[in-house]
């Protein structure tokens, strides 16, 4: 089954609410995108067979000296505030090529014809370029050229190794839309959070009243009740554990078990039952439906982080790219070489 569909079950299987569907990662308009991608590489002649033979050629020069012994490399500039990947930024793809050229002529073994072709033109095009920059509209920059003199010809047949930026309009459309609902996931986030700060300061009162010394034998066994319910809470350590053996945050998986665990124990020990006051059988209720709802944010997030982490894999695949990177965390920025 594809991810696509596991994807789009989860979240109906999990129930969770509409606002939150609407807010998960469009992992199918993402493929989608993808696919355009892969189509617009393809009909400048960088197909992933082309850039599989640049990268294997690249990596069998371990230095990385000279601009002769790189073939291509893929950087991911954010223009924002500060820099920073915000919903509003704007991504510019740079995916470079180094061109060898003799006399204006593309001579690289690795590449195809029309390949070649494609990018001599669009080097040569660049050649009178002076200030190292296209026009602001296209956002796109040509960095200097590099001249390299082949020690396999004479000095006077010079090779010249242009660096030329590929326009990758779809690619800069893929990530304003990951980036888009990644930030509209952390907004969501927020909100979620400052509903249970509400609740559980409000659970806080509950607790405060329904153990009020004032209420005499009552509170007094409340407070007892209550005393053994979080010594149980705290054993079960449902989303966070400090212990050696397992230290660190739980999975949704292991939270549930958990929270199972603890629920087991407080009715095998019949704690609610030993609750005197009505008070502190809702403030019980309120204490079980704030876990809840954390276990539901915490399902929530790794599956929105397993439909990122997939979809990246994917794009890395597209450019054959090995290294992975957390999203959203700019720049992004790749090297092809074998030590990078």
């Amino acid at each position: 089954m594809k991810f696509a569909q596991e994807f789009r079950k989860a979240l109906q299987r999990e129930d969770f609410p509409q606002k939150w569907v609407d807010c998960a990662i469009p992992y199918g308009q993402l493929k989608k995108c993808l696919k355009k991608v892969t189509k617009e590489l393809e009909e400048i002649g960088l197909d992933k067979e082309t850039l599989t033979r640049l990268a294997a050629d690249q990596q069998r020069h371990s230095s990385g000296n000279t601009p002769a012994d790189l073939a291509f490399s893929y950087h991911l500039d954010v223009d924002g505030q500060d820099g920073k990947a915000t919903e509003s930024a704007r991504f510019r793809p740079r995916l470079t090529v180094f061109v060898h050229l003799e006399n204006g002529v593309a001579v690289d073994a690795k590449l195809s014809p029309s390949t070649r072709d494609f990018l001599q033109k669009l080097a040569l095009s660049n050649a009178a370029v002076t200030d190292g920059a296209l026009s602001p509209d296209n956002g796109l920059s040509i960095p200097p050229t590099a001249s390299y003199c082949s020690q396999d010809s004479a000095a006077s047949n010079a090779t010249d190794v242009r660096q030329v930026e590929v326009p990758l309009v779809f690619d800069a459309e893929f990530f304003r839309i990951l980036q888009t609902d990644v930030s509209n996931i952390g907004t969501l986030q927020e909100e979620e959070q400052a509903k249970l700060e509400t609740q559980i300061a409000a659970l806080g009162e509950e607790l405060g009243k329904a153990v009020e010394p004032s209420r005499g034998r009552r509170a007094k066994a409340d407070l007892d009740a209550w005393r053994q319910i979080f010594e149980l809470y705290l054993d079960a350590r449902v989303f966070f554990s400090s212990r050696e053996s397992d230290h660190g945050a739980r999975t949704s998986t292991q939270a549930v078990e958990q929270l199972h665990w603890f629920q087991d124990q407080v009715v095998q020990r019949k704690l609610v039952q030993r609750l005197r006051s009505g008070t502190s059988h809702a403030a019980f209720d309120n204490f079980v439906s704030i876990n809840t709802a954390l276990l539901s944010i915490l399902k929530f997030q790794e599956i929105n982080r397993l439909a990122v982490t997939k979809i990246l894999k994917t794009w890395h695949k597209t450019y054959v790219l090995e290294k992975i990177y957390i999203f959203p965390k700019p720049p992004i920025h790749y090297d092809n070489r074998a030590n990078g």
